[in-house]
């Protein structure tokens, strides 16, 4: 197993095994940075890239691609480990807002339509169309129409209301395996929904043990 180093640390490059504690931080090297203009912040995504070479066999599942930022980190975690490819779920349908927005990019998403297009191009930029699966539907449908594999990863990252938080948890969480991850994005102030929905969650169950935050992402491990 080929090790590197990040300062005094020494970290497994294609590690499955299980993330350190919640008082420590998972370094990394990127190799590049993907530079779609989404909403997730650089930090964040490097702590996603490396969750790429967390614990388990399994799939990888993002709930709520938007234009794709967070995909390509995940893709190019698993392309560069030999991993699953990524399963985007998403209806890629314009936010309202972007109809009446000033921004160019929201201007063309809402002339678009879709922002599937968008999202496709991000990926082909970064070389990992072969390392993402886009489903085009919402979370619902895509968690009935679920094949039953076991997920490692789940990522949700849908619509920040309360309810939608727990509904997409409440369809996808059967299907993570023991000792898999689950990353909540958002838990900050703007999006109230999600810290009352975690909170809850975490005060309710101890089926769940919280690995770490960073930026506004809750990382989780399931007992």
């Amino acid at each position: 197993m080929h090790l590197k180093t990040n300062n005094s640390l020494t970290y497994p490059t294609k590690s499955r095994s299980h993330p350190p504690a919640a008082s420590g931080f998972w370094p990394c090297s990127t190799p590049r940075t993907p530079s779609a203009d989404t909403w997730l912040p650089k930090k964040a995504s490097r702590f996603m890239l490396l969750a790429e070479y967390g614990p388990g066999e399994g799939a990888v599942v993002e709930i709520g691609s938007f234009l794709g930022k967070s995909t390509c980190w995940l893709a190019l975690g698993a392309k560069a480990a030999g991993r699953e490819a990524i399963t985007a779920v998403d209806y890629f349908k314009p936010m309202t807002f972007m109809a009446t927005s000033e921004d160019p990019m929201d201007q063309a998403i809402a002339k678009a339509g879709s922002t599937l297009p968008f999202f496709k191009e991000h990926i082909r930029t970064f070389g990992v169309e072969d390392f993402v699966s886009p489903i085009v539907t919402d979370s619902r449908s895509a968690a009935e129409a679920w094949d039953g594999r076991q997920i490692r990863l789940l990522f949700i990252d849908g619509h920040h209301e309360y309810n939608s938080v727990k509904t997409d948890f409440s369809l996808w969480s059967p299907f993570v395996q023991q000792g898999g991850i689950i990353i909540f994005h958002d838990y900050c102030q703007s999006w109230p929904g999600v810290i009352q929905f975690y909170d809850e969650m975490m005060s309710s169950t101890d089926g769940y043990r919280e690995l770490f935050t960073c930026h506004s992402m809750k990382v989780v491990a399931k007992s």
